[in-house]
């Protein structure tokens, strides 16, 4: 399911390529003001798909409405949030169909939490039509809000390795019917104090007995330099086999934390390796594809 259009129009300046006749020179490419609106019906935002979660992809997603193709090459947006820009994944280009829409996939950098203020996005596009190529630069919108809330979970999260770095370090697979176990390592670096104070289930995975959140409770100290591994009981949420062919946030788990007395949650991921572990136990722990 594609995500919700927007009607905010982003002001990136194609305007210049619809406008170009057959015996013009071809346009200088110099980026436009960023307050120049895009012909009627050419629109952009971008959005995060849950399949992109785990990859740190985001995808830009623009609509053609008008009644000439465009063809995208470069795809770069930049974010006082951003360390860095966020580019396209796949050099190439993308012919964009009049009435048409395409998502291009851009691989999110790492989080500059000393930003101080979000400008919003700014989206720097290179497209052409029959032939004449621009780049134009405008603000890119974020109607789901996808990026705010990833910011302040990572920026939260690096926060936290200021008391400790957490990771999951091992997995006891079970029969079916039993737990198995999955370990946490959290290892002090001394810097802050912090305390761990739940793990919580996700769409996939879950403690037994209708637990939502599994209690953990531990303190983190500045004079602490011990690692502490927890050993944490797990079981499959449901067993839905069409849940575990097209999981995509099913081994993605949110730790609640309280860091200088404030509440918040971070997010957890398995490793590719630890992921493939996990869901192939849920596939024989619910015996898909037995008689």
């Amino acid at each position: 399911m594609r995500a919700p259009r927007t009607t905010t129009v982003l002001a990136v300046a194609f305007a210049a390529l619809f406008t170009l006749s057959s015996c013009s020179a071809p346009p200088t490419l110099v980026p436009t003001p960023t307050d120049t609106a895009l012909p009627d019906g050419v629109t952009a935002q971008w959005y995060q798909w849950r399949s992109d979660v785990a990859n740190g992809n985001a995808q830009v997603q623009i609509t053609n409405g008008t009644d000439s193709a465009i063809v995208v090459s470069t795809v770069r947006v930049t974010d006082p949030r951003f360390e860095g820009a966020a580019e396209r994944v796949r050099d190439g280009e993308s012919t964009i169909a009049a009435g048409a829409t395409t998502d291009i996939t851009v691989a999110l950098p790492t989080m500059n939490c000393d930003a101080s203020a979000d400008n919003g996005s700014e989206a720097e596009i290179t497209a052409s039509v029959k032939g004449r190529e621009s780049t134009s630069r405008a603000t890119l919108e974020d109607p789901l809000g996808f990026l705010s809330e990833l910011y302040a979970k990572d920026c939260r999260l690096e926060a936290f390795t200021q008391a400790a770095n957490i990771d999951f370090t091992g997995f006891t697979p079970s029969e079916p019917g039993s737990q198995a176990t999955l370990e946490l390592t959290v290892t002090p670096t001394g810097s802050a104090t912090a305390r761990l104070d739940a793990i919580r289930t996700t769409n996939l995975l879950t403690f037994g007995s209708g637990k939502e959140a599994y209690p953990l409770g531990l303190e983190i100290t500045t004079g602490g330099d011990a690692a502490s591994v927890i050993q944490i009981p797990l079981e499959p949420y449901r067993c839905d086999a069409h849940a575990v062919q097209e999981d995509k946030r099913g081994t993605i788990f949110s730790l609640e934390v309280t860091q200088d007395g404030k509440p918040g949650e971070v997010e957890l991921a398995a490793s590719p390796q630890l992921r493939e572990e996990l869901l192939s136990w849920v596939a024989s722990w619910c015996e898909f594809g037995s008689d």
